[in-house]
Parts: structure tokens; sequence; C-alpha cells
């Protein structure tokens, strides 16, 4: 702790003396900035916000062994991504229902992810398994990866077909509330400056349900050195790489990085409870809207965490071979004083032409202070977002392209309150911490 004079040290300051790495305290900044800037631009997202609260669910949050406030445990919180992903399929099947309404979503869901006419007629960007039927999704995927020696692809497994047919598949009321799609992705964040301010928040709260809680995505295999696997049989084979995979075609699970799998005292027993979510997840039902659309998740490790859970929980419902996760730390190919794992956001794309694309950036941008931070930050994802404007207007305008919020950073013994995640700030971050036996009293 600093100054040198412990004299001059408050409690009311500590999370300026806390090591939070990867600009912990500038996320939720961040995402306002980004989200600001997508719904100007009418660009869809996973709002995953509500992860602000689980700072009690890091790595490092219970046990000391692991250096970690980044990455979080599984099963664990993440496992709200199955929900959230199923509502951005119903928004941006909507959005191209709405630009093209003689198109029906179940004709969409098993088509592409737009009805528009692309300006590449000689190039479908949309490879369902109708159009090729002697190729898995997985193994389309793999044949644009051979001519690259720096891509690695496990495709040693092969069980026949891994598309979901919509037609054997039970219907899903879509009148019900829970099947509402999330109307929060109106323009209700402002920003001005360095100030942003959001009208609306994250809907929702974490409910201890205790024993009761179940998870998309129970099982946690691991590919990190000196952890076995748990639940070993379910485990399939770990990818080659940890920076380019998808779903495993055995429908076993794929592993996850980031010691999610080491967390032995975690057990999460808070649920995400939402009016704007369905109530509980069915893979069956996400298949069904994902159709044969192909999905690539761009992003760090923190993005392939979500990704991996995604895939996990898609198991039963079939279609997990159809997410496929990259590593690109900052998309646009520049360390920015971190890492710079992988290809841009763009060359991803390019070769492997999904029809969705999920990307998410910031804990590997960093500055010298907080203005070159937020600077830097905000020239990234707008250099991001105009391109990906310009590959819709230019190259093919089939792709969705949407982005994710990050994954937030800190450790806590417990839960954060208030229930809305975006009313917590780093400023009061001694509020939450358990400092026992009075500490922060005993210099007074």
């Amino acid at each position: 702790l600093f100054p040198d004079n412990p004299a001059a040290f408050s409690w009311s300051n500590i999370s300026d003396y806390i090591k939070l790495e990867y600009n912990h305290r500038r996320f939720y900044h961040r995402d306002l900035l980004l989200l600001s800037r997508l719904q100007k631009v009418g660009m869809p997202y996973l709002d995953m916000r509500m992860l602000y609260s689980r700072s009690d669910a890091h790595v490092n949050s219970l046990d000391a062994s692991q250096n970690d406030c980044l990455h979080l445990c599984a099963p664990g919180p993440l496992d709200v991504v199955g929900r959230v992903f199923h509502n951005f399929l119903l928004e941006i099947d909507t959005r191209t229902t709405t630009k093209n309404p003689t198109t029906s979503r179940t004709q969409n869901s098993t088509t592409s992810s737009s009805t528009s006419p692309t300006k590449n007629p000689t190039k479908s960007p949309s490879r369902s398994p109708t159009n090729d039927s002697t190729a898995s999704p997985s193994e389309n995927f793999i044949a644009h990866t051979q001519d690259r020696d720096d891509v690695i692809v496990d495709a040693t497994k092969s069980s026949g077909t891994s598309s979901v047919n919509p037609s054997h598949l039970a219907k899903v009321d879509e009148s019900s509330p829970s099947m509402n799609i999330n109307k929060d992705q109106d323009t209700t964040i402002e920003c001005n400056g360095s100030s942003c301010t959001d009208s609306v928040g994250i809907l929702g709260e974490w409910v201890d349900v205790g024993s009761n809680r179940s998870f998309a995505a129970p099982v946690c295999c691991t590919w990190d050195r000196g952890l076995v696997f748990r639940n070993g049989a379910q485990c399939g084979k770990k990818p080659a790489t940890d920076q380019l995979y998808s779903g495993n075609q055995d429908n076993s699970y794929q592993s996850l990085g980031g010691h999610g799998c080491s967390c032995t005292k975690f057990n999460d027993k808070y649920e995400w409870q939402s009016p704007t979510l369905p109530s509980s997840f069915d893979p069956i039902a996400t298949c069904r809207l994902l159709g044969g659309r192909k999905v690539l998740m761009i992003g760090d490790s923190t993005n392939q965490q979500t990704g991996t859970i995604l895939i996990n929980s898609l198991v039963p419902g079939r279609c997990q071979t159809q997410i496929t996760v990259a590593t690109s730390d900052t998309l646009v190919g520049v360390n920015y004083g971190v890492l710079n794992r992988g290809m841009k956001w763009d060359q991803y794309t390019k070769k492997f032409q999904p029809d969705i694309v999920i990307v998410s950036v910031g804990a590997h941008i960093t500055g010298a202070n907080d203005t070159e931070n937020e600077e830097t930050y905000t020239a990234v994802i707008d250099q991001v977002i105009d391109g990906m404007l310009a590959y819709q207007r230019d190259i093919n305008n089939n792709v969705t392209f949407a982005w994710k919020t990050q994954q937030p950073g800190g450790c806590t013994r417990d839960i954060l309150f208030p229930d809305n995640p975006a009313a917590f700030s780093w400023s009061n971050i001694s509020d939450y911490i358990k400092l026992e036996y009075n500490h922060r009293r005993f210099y007074h």
C-alpha cells in the first residue's frame, strides 16, 4: 500500500491500491461506451452485464492457489449465456423478418441470418448441411483451414450429421412472456465525453436458489496444465490449439481454459432471473432457432470461456459444432500493452465466412493512464464497427455482426449488491470487500 506514510492511507480509496489488472475498474464504463455506439448504428449485442455482480465467482475469489481475478469459475454465472444467446437469435431473426416481411422466421433460421441479396452472388455465406450433404458443419469449417500452417483444428472425430432438423424438434411457444425479445436494446445509453449514463441498466437479479441451482453446461472439462479432467468420460479430446476450435462432433463437452475448472471451493447457488430472458434454457429450441447457421466468436481468453460454455450448453440440442471460438486479443492485430494473439477479426471473417460474427475486446487494451486507455479503446471499437459496416456494404451483407459485453474482473468473497450491477462502482469497493476484525478502523 502507498503512499509510504501509512498515516496518509484511507480505506475510502482502497480501490486505488488493490491490484486490478487488465483495467478491471474501467470495464463497465467501456461497455457503456460500446453499447452507446452499437445502439446508434443498430448493431445487436449480447448483454452480459449481469456478471458485474459476480466478483465472487472468479478463480481467485475463494482460492489463493490461482492469481486470477478475471476468468470465471465453471459451472457458474457464465451459464446464463445460453439464454442470452437464445434471445439474441430471436432479435436478429425479427430484424430480418422486419427487413423482408415475406420471409418467415422458420425459413430464415434454416438458411442464413439475413434475407437481403448478397453482394457476391457466386458465394453464399450460408453453408447449411442441406446444401452440402457430404460434409458436417465442422468439416466445412476445417476445410478452410487446410491452407494455413498456423491454424490447427481437431478434426479426428466425425459422427455423421451434426445439424438439427427443425422438423422433428418440439415447438416453442414464442407468445410466452418468457420468450419476449429483450427490448432494452433501444437508445438508452448516452455518453458525453468521459461520462456515460444508462437509463435502464440490467433488468433482473441474482436469486439464491441454493441446492436447486441447475446448469445448462454442468460439466467442466479443462485443457489447463496441472489440472485433471472432471467427469472425464463426458469430456472430449482437447483441441489441438486453444486459439481456434468448435464444438465436438461426438457430442462430448469441449475444454475450458482460464483455470475455470480449478474452483474446487466454489459452488454457485445464485441464478440470474430476469423478465427479459427465458426462465430456463432450452437447447433444442435454441438449436432450432439457429438452424444451419454458423457462429464465429472472436475475442480474448474471456471470450473463449463464454464461447465454450455456450458450446457445451448446446450439446443436448446437437448444434454445438456450429459454434467456433477464435482468439484475437485486440481484434485489430495491434499490441496495446498485454497480449496480441490471433488474427484480426476481419481476417477470420473472410477466411471462414460465418453467418454470425460475435466479437468482444477490452482486457488487453491498456495505457499509461485512464485518458489514454479510453482513447485507445474507443479508437479500436470505432475501427471495428466501421469495418463491420463496410464489410456488409462491400463484401457480404448476409453476415450478421454483433458484440458481446466484457467479462468483468475483480475478486470478492461474496456476491456484489445492489441487484442492478449497473449501480456498482469501483469507487465504493471497500463496502463490498470482506475486511474481518475491523481492519479499516485499526489505524484510527
